[in-house]
């Protein structure tokens, strides 16, 4: 079996089928910065960190009552960059050492889990965003911790936490769309599922989107509106440039890019799968909770291949 048969996390290659079911392995970036400074965070593991083994050891909740806990979020810091200085009290060393980023493989300990927002994640890239802070990709360790949690009024998640990927779609992948069935951007797991609103595809037939207001019941609702206090610490794809950039071709030597994968790269897809200037493409540049791709992951099912992280 070739590259080509790898498939994209957030959509891309995936035949756009009525009842797509994934594991929510969502992601955020936290901004080191705006712990120290009381203004920013994100979140997002590689294939060797991939193999979704489940952590060894889980450092306690990092965020209590509108404030994060500092002593968590340190062993958290140490966990990934080391312990040979104290990064939260030295950002400007931080700052140098993350001129190349720090994928899972390198962390100083691996396999340490973190509870952050109630949920469990795995810490999976340290790199900076685009104006040179450093941030910390966080992943969720496992779909399975949302079973019988509330995502959308009405909707809980089923005992494995999985949720569909467009709801009422066709059966077959529609490329020729204004919004293809299997475009992230304009889905219903971004949108509802994940609580980020926006709009998403609801009818293969008209060709068009419905509108979503985002939950304030919903188990992701702290991640993902700015009237719970936590967005401030979050970081947007929109700012991070290895979410500008991926490149599926580049990272895991497919003949093409995936649909999905990058917000700014408009080249190197299969005929009919370039989606970048369909509208509502990059709507998930502003979200603050998104799904990751297999460029970043890797891929471990069949053979190795190395994702970003």
């Amino acid at each position: 079996m070739n590259n080509d048969n790898l498939k994209n996390l957030r959509g891309g290659g995936i035949p756009s089928k009525r009842k797509i079911v994934f594991g929510l392995f969502s992601t955020l970036v936290i901004s080191l910065c705006a712990v120290l400074f009381g203004t920013h965070f994100l979140f997002k593991k590689p294939v060797n960190a991939q193999a979704l083994l489940l952590p060894t050891e889980t450092i306690d909740e990092i965020w209590n009552d509108g404030a994060f806990n500092k002593e968590n979020l340190e062993k958290l810091i140490q966990t990934t960059a080391g312990t040979d200085k104290n990064y939260l009290e030295d950002i400007a060393s931080l700052k140098t050492k993350l001129a190349n980023p720090i994928a899972s493989s390198q962390f100083a300990k691996q396999d340490v889990a973190v509870t952050f927002g109630g949920l469990n994640w795995m810490p999976t890239y340290l790199s900076l965003d685009n104006s040179g802070n450093p941030i910390l990709t966080l992943w969720l360790t496992d779909s399975a911790q949302l079973s019988g949690k509330t995502y959308a009024s009405g909707k809980t998640f089923d005992a494995n936490g999985t949720a569909t990927w467009n709801a009422g779609s066709n059966a077959l992948d529609s490329p020729s769309s204004n919004y293809p069935d299997n475009m992230y951007g304009t889905s219903y797991i971004r949108s509802v599922v994940l609580n980020n609103g926006g709009s998403y595809k609801a009818n293969y037939a008209t060709d068009a989107v419905t509108p979503y207001t985002q939950y304030d019941g919903s188990v992701f609702s702290k991640f993902t509106m700015a009237s719970k206090g936590l967005t401030q610490y979050l970081v947007q794809p929109k700012n991070v440039s290895w979410q500008q950039n991926q490149s599926a071709i580049s990272q895991l030597h497919t003949s093409y890019n995936q649909p999905n994968d990058a917000l700014n790269i408009s080249t190197g897809f299969e005929s009919g799968y370039d989606y970048t200037r369909k509208p509502g493409y990059t709507a998930w540049g502003e979200d603050y909770l998104w799904l990751p791709s297999l460029t970043e992951t890797g891929d471990s099912d069949i053979y190795i291949v190395l994702g970003i992280w």
